[in-house]
């Protein structure tokens, strides 16, 4: 199995897509199938920084969406 990761970060697609499963899925993102495996191997703390980060930025994202809706 990490064969088939390592595989699949490299070519930047999904072990589904790999495996030949649900490649015409419309909300298929390879990119974030791709960090979010790669974010499971992290400690705790590291993956509390990006969820932190995530946050800010969908605050961010939210605030300007209503700043152009004002």
């Amino acid at each position: 199995m990490a064969l088939v990761r390592r595989l699949a970060d490299h070519f930047r697609v999904t072990v589904a897509f790999l495996a030949g499963e649900d490649i015409k899925a419309s909300d298929n993102d390879p990119e974030l199938a791709r960090m979010f495996r790669q974010a499971s191997e992290l400690d705790p703390p590291d993956r509390d920084v990006i969820d932190d980060m995530t946050q800010s930025f969908l605050k961010r994202r939210k605030a300007k969406a209503g700043d152009a809706g004002a």
